[in-house]
């Protein structure tokens, strides 16, 4: 536990609410020499009572915003470092001594952004049906659920067709 490291959360986050919490609960975690911490998901969403999908999305945000840094191997732990309140040269520091502890870069990626759907796409309404279909000629597609975000040219020509078979 890290009373310095929770000190520069409260004192330089400009997150509120559950991404503040969930920095904070990641900062209770901390070293204090390198504001590294490993707590594991069920740790964070207990802290934090909210749900492992939530505290993944707001994980994401808090990489986004550059308060914190995630290192993922698949696999394997991850470990955090509380960018928070810390200098860029004490920042590229801690975070160049996790990558070689670990052994390389992070594998970190972001949760899937939201669904795009179409409507009256047969995917979005009958959960586990799965659709394949040629929109345009050339191009497949293999949809579960309508879960799958669309580019322009498939939204376009799937928004033309009024019946699909499966």
């Amino acid at each position: 536990m890290s009373i310095k490291v929770m000190t520069r959360v409260w004192d330089e986050s400009d997150h509120k609410g559950s991404e503040l919490l969930l920095l904070l609960a990641l900062a209770d975690n901390a070293r204090e020499e390198d504001s590294r911490a490993w707590p594991g998901l069920t740790t964070l969403t207990k802290k934090t009572r909210l749900s492992s999908k939530t505290v993944r999305r707001k994980l994401a945000t808090l990489v986004e915003s550059g308060e914190l840094y995630i290192h993922a191997v698949p696999g394997k732990v991850h470990y955090y470092v509380v960018l928070t309140g810390m200098d860029e040269a004490a920042q590229q520091a801690s975070i160049s001594a996790l990558e070689e502890y670990r052994g390389g870069p992070s594998k970190y990626a972001p949760p899937a952004d939201p669904v795009t759907r179409v409507p009256g796409y047969p995917g979005n309404t009958h959960p586990g049906t799965r659709v394949t279909d040629t929109v345009l000629p050339g191009y497949h597609r293999s949809v579960t659920n309508g879960h799958e975000p669309l580019d322009d040219a498939a939204y376009a020509a799937v928004k033309h067709i009024d019946e699909l078979q499966y």
